[in-house]
């Protein structure tokens, strides 16, 4: 993600930002997510359950200094 947001710095105006979800899922099951302003992803299991998975961070390519 820090790769992206730095990737679409200069390529953005200044009044504009990208929303972006990545997700990573390994064969062992375990999924991981990173949020940079995104609307909340949900992730539904194989019981019904739906869970909403909240951002971990600032949109993408506006804030000089967002990690």
């Amino acid at each position: 993600m820090q790769r992206l947001h730095l990737f679409l710095q200069p390529l953005l105006p200044g009044n504009c930002f990208a929303s972006i979800v990545i997700g990573h899922l390994r064969d062992d099951g375990l999924l991981t997510i990173t949020n940079a302003g995104h609307c909340r992803p949900m992730i539904a299991g194989r019981d019904g359950m739906v869970e909403e998975i909240r951002s971990t961070g600032p949109v993408a390519g506006l804030l000089k200094t967002a990690r």
